[in-house]
């Protein structure tokens, strides 16, 4: 396995902390407050950022078994800036002032956090992530390249 600089681990694990922390600050209240009911499908949003911010702090313990977590998050960051956002943004359906709601509104200024974790995501995952995960045995032995 191909050694990863210090510098780099705490890197990774900076990452992870700010998700525990930004998804800490705005799912946890919500998920801990009993006078909170939701429709299915944000029910569905709300438990599965919270899951991922569960995990994320297992990714500040171990970051390199944790990278399928950062896939993960690029993924749906990317699906949701290419099918979504940029779609109703070309049709000046999003507004950037106003909580979202039933209609597709952006919650003011929180879509530059998303595309600039978004672009560090990318950045951290070509410098280190193609590498690591090829060559990094999961707790079940199996390796992805074999």
């Amino acid at each position: 396995m191909t050694d990863v600089s210090t510098f780099r681990l705490y890197l990774l694990r900076a990452g992870y902390l700010l998700l525990v922390v930004g998804l800490g600050s705005t799912i946890w209240p919500a998920i801990l407050d009993n006078t909170t009911t939701w429709e299915l499908q944000r029910g569905v949003v709300v438990s599965m950022l919270g899951a991922m911010s569960v995990l994320a702090v297992l990714g500040i313990r171990y970051p390199l078994q944790t990278l399928p977590l950062l896939f993960f998050e690029l993924t749906w960051k990317s699906i949701w800036l290419l099918g979504v956002a940029l779609p109703l943004w070309s049709a000046h359906q999003i507004d950037g002032r106003e909580d979202m709601g039933d209609r597709h509104r952006m919650p003011d200024r929180r879509h530059i956090p998303c595309c600039h974790s978004l672009a560090l995501r990318i950045r951290e995952l070509r410098e280190e992530g193609w590498r690591t995960v090829g060559t990094t045995r999961y707790a079940s032995g199996i390796s992805l390249v074999g």
